[in-house]
């Protein structure tokens, strides 16, 4: 009788250790999402991208040491390469006291729209832990357009006098399909930039700058600038910066300043593409981009037009006349189509780029080429020219072959009697 009355001891004695073990874990009396306090049966709708600041309320019957408070999301895709986390430092906690203790959270830019459960842990070194889940809903933002990917050419170091090619790559993650994206690089230090627009990018795409072309000036100082990428959308109401650095080597040789002041012809940069491109007499025609780079100080207005291009129907769009402020870069469209007597083989026409009294010439390829319908009319003219042949060989055939039966039946007529 006494073995057992003390074995029940015992046992009252582990649950009453037990229950002051659970007991002793700090309760948790609160929880704030960026300033509202999360009630129970909610669910908080939040956008990718936004940060969610958390504060927990803390409360315990008991002296409690070594505690820490975690936040965390579940079943994030790149939740490996990008934490989803926040944990507190270790903290002690006396018996009636209360404590709040923040945390933060920031969603992915590239995180599925869907619910998740926030989960708010709060443990000591051994035993239980307290864990809460408040439900999430992620929506996606309406406009939101992210710098992917910048490429530079010559890749983070560049000779003084020499340009450097940027590429800029940009991916919608907003609701809404974006129209008039500009894109602008510029190295502020230098007073130089280019800019590029993207007509149209439908939600959840992504596309590529045209080459955005740089000037580094010429015996500029050697050492790091920072170039600024800026992508601006939504009709110009919201906009992306990002910051990335340059290195600028100066040339071994830089020549003093001549006393001679560059004319404006001189100070401007012309390029386009080395590209021969095929045109059909009489068919739609191509697209050549004809690029203007101002690296003089004042603005300077340039006028195209085409010489040497009798056999084409040349356009140049938007205008024939530029505007370019100092340091800007602007673009001018060629559209050319080849007349439908033009002689097949390559084809030649000049731009000619007036400015301040001074001219530049730019020369410009295409290859023309007759076009599938003529060559499929010559194939039916010579198919038709061996039908014919093979219906007279035909014709002679059973020709020679009726005569040839005539003879046979009067041979046998003529046997007959």
């Amino acid at each position: 009788m006494k073995t057992n009355m003390f074995f029940v001891m015992f046992l009252l004695a582990l649950v009453a250790v037990g229950a002051t073990s659970v007991m002793a874990l700090p309760t948790v009396e609160q929880v704030k999402i960026n300033g509202d306090v999360f009630s129970s049966g909610d669910s908080l709708v939040v956008e990718r991208g936004e940060t969610l600041n958390i504060r927990v309320k803390l409360t315990s019957e008991f002296d409690e040491k070594n505690v820490q408070v975690s936040a965390d999301i579940i079943g994030y895709e790149y939740s490996t390469h990008e934490k989803l986390s926040d944990l507190t430092p270790v903290f002690d906690l006396d018996a009636n006291d209360t404590v709040y203790k923040n945390l933060e959270l920031t969603i992915p830019e590239k995180v599925e729209k869907d619910y998740y459960d926030l989960r708010i842990r709060v443990a000591t070194r051994t035993g239980t832990a307290f864990e809460g889940l408040y439900r999430l809903h992620i929506k996606g933002t309406r406009h939101s357009v992210v710098i992917k990917d910048v490429v530079f050419n010559p890749e983070y170091r560049v000779k003084s006098g020499r340009a450097l090619l940027t590429v800029v790559r940009v991916k919608n993650l907003g609701e809404k399909d974006e129209e008039g994206i500009k894109i602008k690089v510029s190295i502020p230090d230098l007073g130089i930039s280019a800019a590029d627009y993207i007509d149209e990018l439908e939600a959840g795409e992504s596309t590529s700058s045209e080459e955005l072309y740089l000037r580094i000036p010429k015996c500029a100082e050697e050492g790091s600038y920072d170039v600024k990428v800026q992508v601006t959308y939504n009709e110009g109401y919201s906009e992306v910066t990002q910051a990335y650095s340059i290195y600028v080597k100066q040339e071994e040789v830089c020549e003093p300043v001549s006393p001679t002041t560059p004319t404006a012809v001189e100070k401007t940069v012309v390029t386009t593409t080395s590209e021969v491109q095929e045109l059909t007499p009489g068919a739609q025609g191509v697209i050549y981009p004809l690029t203007i780079t101002n690296a003089g100080t004042t603005a300077q207005t340039y006028v195209l037009s085409v010489e040497g291009g009798d056999w084409a129907t040349i356009k140049i769009s938007p205008s024939n006349v530029l505007v370019v402020q100092p340091g800007e870069t602007k673009t001018a469209y060629l559209y050319v189509s080849a007349k439908p007597n033009t002689p097949e083989g390559e084809q030649l026409f000049n731009v000619k780029v007036s400015v301040g009294g001074e001219e530049k010439l730019v020369s410009m390829k295409a290859f023309v080429k007759k076009a599938a319908t003529e060559g499929l009319r010559r194939g039916l003219e010579i198919a038709l020219i061996i039908l014919l042949i093979v219906l007279i060989i035909v014709g002679i055939v059973i020709g020679i072959s009726r005569l040839k039966g005539q003879g046979e039946e009067e041979e046998r007529t003529q046997t007959y009697y």
